[in-house]
């Protein structure tokens, strides 16, 4: 687990370091971002089945872009490839494991769960894939009044609990190790250069184009309207997203468990959510990610897994489970 220093509630901990070795230090760090990544692209998923279908748009259509939630959950999976890649060079195991949902704040920085898309989600995720200055209120580039009023709004709707931690400091924090690591020049390591070119375009799109497409989630654009949008009835058509509930398991006597008869249909998504696991992890150990262990679980993504979550949504289920 990452630990962090105390923070002042406005102001994200800052990441402990645990090694000393800059080798154990870069390789604990990149195997958070594996379950950081594996844990968004997962909610993003969850988000986007529970957008109503008006909002095609916004819910997308399975290519990897930064302007719908389904292009930005294909996009964290590259995420998630690129991070255990580098895993893979540093003579690490790949991980595809992650935590439990929903998480447990007072271990783990990202108070994150499988949800519908609301205003308080939103404002979760313009926070986590924020650069850490952009939401600052001190910030003098934020010292305009309509900067100062987004910030509020963004800050209120979090409340008062836990603050998810940036992405990018997380990311910010690997690529210093990652620069140690290569400075280092440790006997037994491949070139690992193209990693930090890999590592900080992640960083950059986080910042830049995931965090504006949430942005315009969390001030109602992306859906044609303004934030008034979010304080409609839910039963009202134009409300953005169906309430199908949150943390589901498919897991019988679950305390969340989804009930009869769609727990079979979540199971089977979830046997195929395994299976493309199952995949990639031979993929990366073997080295072929790109060939056609890639392709399947591509497949299984495509044909199987989001069919199956977008049919369970409509039922006020959900495809992913909290085993």
């Amino acid at each position: 687990m990452l630990r962090f220093t105390a923070a002042d509630g406005a102001t994200p901990p800052r990441i402990v370091r645990d090694f000393q070795d800059p080798y154990l230090e870069l390789v604990r760090l990149v195997r958070e971002a594996t379950e950081i990544e594996h844990a968004l692209l997962v909610q993003y998923l969850y988000a986007s089945f529970s957008v109503k279908s008006r909002y095609q748009a916004v819910i997308g259509t399975g290519g990897g872009d930064s302007i719908s939630l389904v292009g930005v959950a294909v996009q964290e999976m590259h995420h998630l490839g690129r991070v255990n890649e580098l895993l893979t060079d540093l003579h690490a195991a790949p991980n595809l494991a992650r935590q439990d949902f929903p998480y447990e704040p007072d271990i783990y920085p990202f108070e994150l769960s499988l949800e519908p898309l609301s205003r308080r989600s939103c404002a979760k995720y313009v926070y986590a894939e924020a650069d850490a200055t952009v939401l600052d209120p001190d910030n003098p580039d934020n010292a305009d009044a309509a900067s100062q009023k987004y910030i509020a709004a963004v800050l209120g709707a979090l409340g008062s609990g836990p603050r998810p931690n940036h992405i990018g400091s997380l990311y910010g924090d690997i690529l210093d190790r990652l620069h140690d690591v290569i400075a280092a020049s440790l006997p037994g390591l491949p070139d690992l250069t193209h990693h930090v070119t890999a590592l900080s375009d992640i960083k950059k799109q986080g910042e830049e184009e995931h965090y504006a497409f949430f942005k315009k989630l969390f001030t109602g654009e992306a859906f044609g309207a303004g934030p008034e949008i979010w304080s409609l009835d839910p039963a009202d058509d134009a409300y953005p997203a169906h309430d199908i509930g949150a943390d589901p398991s498919a897991f019988e006597g679950h305390p969340r468990a989804i009930p009869e008869p769609h727990r079979a249909t979540a199971w089977l998504a979830n046997l195929h959510y395994w299976l493309t696991l199952g995949l990639l992890d031979i993929g990366l150990r073997t080295g072929e990610t790109d060939g056609d262990l890639g392709f399947q679980a591509v497949a299984h993504m495509k044909s199987a897994l989001r069919p199956l979550g977008t049919h369970l949504a409509t039922l006020g289920s959900a495809s992913r489970s909290t085993p």
